[in-house]
């Protein structure tokens, strides 16, 4: 049987190596050049890496406004996540959950936690041969009521402790990262089927991921249909019409969806009282506040929060 050779240059010196792994490898290499050379080259800082490890104590609760689209994986320990008008969901160690930019949630910390976080673009990419508008077929029509989990095999799990190996070594060059996000969409084709996939992404599937993107990212920015027109400088028609056919909806009734979201969570999650949220989402009045989370979400606003408080207990 013939032994596995990897070949690894540096400067005139060729190390053949039989057997390669990852240990062996930094033994060889000098270690303090190579983190002086990844810090170096690192153009990206904290919060914008595409890969970023965190670690957080029992306890610890917080808000999370993510800048972009990423996918959270639980290295260690154990955590509970409320976002959008989902129930909360508790995330173990070897499981992971898409988070949308377009949702805030609140992360409780349900034992000492390390995560590992992939920052991706709007458009996410598996690979050239297959884009994620052949997974918005599979969603039509389609429903989560709470966050959806993938669980790891033994390949991605190895894969994860690669990287953990990889930070811990003191590599932080993000382009080295980049190379590693792009291995870890193509182990996600591999291992998880067209309708896990589908579900998982669901938050931002759709048949034209650039016009949803612009409406995502430009959310905050407009209250009303009328200014989206203007933002985007269509005529109403023309925009109505191309929305209705990526949304499947108005945009009156999807900014009016996008906007209960927020009040939800804000009641559930938030330090704010009841009536700094009511004047803050534009409420003229507590009674008129008090109607419509009753009209929306069939509870007072007042019940509505001891609800969130008890499910964080």
């Amino acid at each position: 049987m013939k032994k596995k050779v990897v070949i690894f240059k540096e400067k005139s010196i060729i190390f053949a190596v039989s057997n390669f792994n990852v240990e062996t490898f930094f033994k060889i290499i000098d270690m303090d050049k190579l983190k002086k050379e990844s810090v170096a080259l690192c153009k990206q800082s904290i919060g914008d890496a595409p890969i970023e490890i965190q670690s957080s104590k029992k306890g610890e609760i917080f808000e999370f406004k993510p800048s972009s689209n990423i996918v959270v994986f639980v290295n260690e320990g154990s955590l509970q996540i409320t976002f959008g008008m989902f129930e909360p969901k508790v995330i173990s160690s070897g499981e992971f959950f898409f988070h949308p930019l377009t949702n805030k949630s609140m992360i409780e910390v349900l034992t000492d936690c390390k995560a590992t976080i992939f920052r991706f673009p709007w458009d996410v990419v598996f690979c050239e041969h297959y884009p994620m508008e052949e997974l918005y077929s599979l969603t039509r029509n389609t429903r989560i009521d709470e966050v959806f989990v993938l669980h790891s095999n033994d390949v991605i799990k190895h894969y994860m402790n690669t990287i953990l190996f990889y930070h811990d070594a003191g590599i932080l060059c993000s382009y080295f990262y980049e190379a590693k996000q792009k291995e870890f969409l193509y182990l996600l084709k591999a291992f998880f089927d067209t309708e896990q996939l589908s579900h998982f992404f669901l938050p931002i599937l759709n048949n034209d991921l650039a016009f949803a993107n612009q409406i995502y990212q430009n959310l905050s920015n407009v209250r009303f249909v009328k200014d989206m027109v203007v933002f985007f400088n269509y005529s109403y028609s023309g925009f109505e019409k191309r929305f209705r056919r990526i949304f499947g909806m108005s945009a009156n009734k999807w900014l009016q969806q996008e906007r209960a979201k927020k009040i939800y969570h804000e009641i559930n999650c938030s330090t704010k009282t009841i009536l700094e949220i009511g004047y803050e989402f534009g409420f003229t009045s507590p009674s008129h506040f008090n109607d419509y989370c009753k009209r929306m979400f069939k509870q007072t606003p007042g019940r509505l929060r001891k609800r969130g408080i008890r499910a964080m207990v």
